[in-house]
């Protein structure tokens, strides 16, 4: 288990003494000491630390101005603050600039004790959000956001654009499976790493439920004042009650929500990213009054049109190649490619399930596959079934091949065919006109 490094400030000796005979009990702690701010202030600028204990009232640097430079040091360092007793205003000052919490003396070991057991408990966690924000950028990425718009251009290019423009409200529309969520996440990890993103799905919540949900009642908040200074996606936007829309729109226009139950509406600032995504085409719904014209205005300034795997078979290559690279990122693989006839079958194959199907297949294909292509074998059984037609003959197809074959052996002789197949020369005929055969010269 890791352990902890602690810094001890304090003027008087006997309070540093104390602290350390506290924590110095704990195998998970290295502690240092220090006797004024200045030499406390060097060793921060040399060692890193998780927490620092520091006294107010020091010589030559106090306990508040070494907390200002630490931070500017490094803001994620604890800095727990000792004040005397009745020295409120000084505690809040050092609360003002990013102390994690103040005790006063004289104190008890037990409440020094859980209290720095919170703080490292409080790091602790804060790694482990930290390296799963991270493992969410990396998953997130632009560079694995594949696909095109209606107008043939290249996914990873419009986000980029979204971003460099600062557009913070937009729409993406699409058939299901498109990707449609994944560009959303893509676009909030790409400019934010403090905090995950929210959604919410309109075709999950009741309208009540949906009301409580997107914005409060009386005792809870809802997600548009939650995912302040974050990204809410609002998934299915096409399925909103017309009542929610207005509403809806009432906030990005002015900021203005009325909570559930509430008879008062209050103003918020708009300090987050929105984003809108519909299975529908809205500007057809909005002309069959099927959506609030007014929302629709303000939300599609910026529309982005996700092009489906069975819209776009043109570039279906590039969605194999790219999946490809994508699974093998994702997983550690070997980059694979597809042989011939997988790619045919594969192209063929009629995807119910969009790009995220062919993700999920590829992704199981790599996983098995014992050679550095993938290989018809490696595919599941559906995609084989439903291709039939591209790997086995039909029994009709057998038939015509033979009778042709037969034919090409007897020179065209009609009767000695009908011999050798076993069959009367007249059920032949109706072979031949079956299968568009009578041009075949008779005998």
């Amino acid at each position: 288990m890791k352990k902890h490094n602690i810094l001890i400030v304090d003027d008087e000796q006997d309070i540093v003494d104390l602290l350390y005979d506290i924590l110095s009990k704990n195998e998970l702690y290295i502690i240092q000491t220090r006797n004024n701010g200045k030499e406390a202030l060097d060793l921060v600028k040399k060692e890193d630390f998780d927490l620092v204990i520091t006294d107010v009232k020091m010589p030559e640097m106090d306990g508040i101005s070494l907390l200002k430079e630490i931070k500017k040091i490094n803001q994620s360092i604890y800095v727990l603050v000792i004040t005397a007793f009745g020295s409120i205003p000084m505690a809040v000052e050092a609360i003002k600039h990013e102390a994690y919490d103040f005790i006063t003396k004289p104190f008890s070991g037990q409440m020094i004790k859980l209290l720095v057991e919170k703080i490292l408990e409080n790091i602790e966690l804060q790694k482990i959000n930290k390296q799963y924000l991270g493992n969410l950028k990396k998953e997130y990425s632009i560079e694995n956001v594949i696909g095109y718009t209606k107008d043939n251009k290249e996914l990873k290019n419009i986000i980029k654009n979204i971003i460099k423009k600062h557009i913070s409200i937009f729409l993406i529309e699409g058939k299901k499976f498109s990707g449609k969520t994944y560009f959303a996440k893509a676009y909030h990890y790409s400019i934010n790493n403090k905090s995950e993103c929210y959604e919410i799905d309109i075709e999950e919540y009741s309208e009540n439920n949906l009301y409580k949900k997107i914005f409060g009642d009386l005792t809870t908040p809802g997600l548009l004042e939650i995912a302040e200074s974050s990204t809410l996606i609002i998934k299915h936007i096409d399925k909103l009650p017309r009542q929610l829309q207005i509403k809806l729109y009432r906030f990005l226009s002015d900021g203005e929500i009325l909570p559930q139950n509430s008879n008062s509406p209050k103003i918020i600032n708009i300090n987050l990213n929105i984003i809108f995504t519909s299975r529908e085409n809205l500007k057809i719904l909005v002309h069959k009054n099927k959506f609030n014209k007014l929302l629709y205005e303000k939300i599609s300034i910026s529309t982005v049109h996700i092009l489906s795997l069975s819209d776009s078979k043109k570039y279906f290559k590039y969605y194999l190649n790219e999946f490809l690279r994508y699974v093998a990122f994702k997983n550690s693989f070997k980059l694979k490619q597809v042989d011939n006839e997988t790619y045919k079958l594969l192209f063929n194959y009629n995807w119910k399930e969009d790009k995220k199907e062919l993700l999920l297949v590829l992704e199981k294909a790599c996983a098995i596959s014992n050679h550095k292509q993938i290989i018809k074998k490696d595919l599941p059984v559906e995609i084989l079934s439903e291709n039939n037609k591209f790997i086995y003959p039909t029994l009709e197809e057998v038939e015509k091949k033979f009778i042709s074959e037969i034919l090409d052996y007897t020179s065209g002789n009609k009767s000695i065919a009908a011999d050798l197949m076993g069959i009367h020369r007249r059920q032949l005929y109706r072979k031949l006109e079956k299968y568009n055969m009578v041009e075949i010269k008779n005998d």
